[in-house]
């Protein structure tokens, strides 16, 4: 009689490290789209089909498998809230790939101005980026009050000490990364034609 070998089912950090590349790679027989891929995936480790070893062997696949240009750019580093949840998405060391890590509350020794105690670690969350979609990032104003609470720069967790940043609530770095562009001035027909005109007087003298 053969043995049957126990199930083992992946690791969370595998899963999430699973899902992440089912997202970003193609591979039809997955799926024809991100979400497709995501869902077959998930679905055969619900259901016993994959175990750690066969998640192993799909990474593998993955891996090698073209990225998938149509899910490029939906998800971009920055800050994301989804269900009440904050996450930060940022680049590796590599800058090959995005990985998400969740905002965690904890004891800490900072007071807020309703002298609670509180303080942030940001975890890293492997299954998050998955669910994560483009009109969940907030801007600088939206993460502002949760950089003010923590005193810390929401987008890489540095505590803000000079006091520019502390009044606009982020790090010189992030903030040229994060802020908004400067809006572009509408064109003003009067306005040129006045600096054509003093233009033109400046040239005959």
């Amino acid at each position: 009689m053969a043995r049957t070998e126990p199930y083992v089912a992946p690791t969370t950090k595998m899963m999430g490290f699973m899902l992440s590349l089912a997202r970003e790679r193609e591979l039809p027989e997955y799926g024809a789209t991100a979400n497709e891929r995501v869902a077959f995936l998930q679905r055969e480790v619900d259901e016993r089909r994959l175990s750690k070893w066969g998640a192993m062997s799909v990474i593998d696949r993955l891996k090698r498998a073209p990225v998938d240009t149509s899910t490029s750019g939906t998800v971009q580093p920055g800050v994301y809230r989804r269900n009440g949840t904050i996450y930060v998405v940022k680049l590796n060391r590599a800058k090959t790939a995005l990985h998400a890590r969740r905002l965690v509350e904890i004891g800490g020794r900072r007071l807020t101005e309703a002298d609670t105690v509180v303080k942030i670690e940001f975890v890293y969350d492997p299954g998050a980026l998955s669910g994560l979609r483009a009109e969940d990032q907030m801007t600088l104003e939206e993460a502002k009050p949760f950089i003010i609470r923590y005193g810390k720069c929401i987008f890489c967790n540095t505590p803000l000490r000079d006091a520019t940043s502390v009044e606009r609530g982020v790090g010189p770095v992030c903030f040229k990364r994060y802020a908004p562009p400067k809006p572009v001035a509408e064109p003003d027909p009067e306005r040129d034609a006045r600096l054509d005109d003093l233009l033109a007087q400046l040239g005959r003298r």
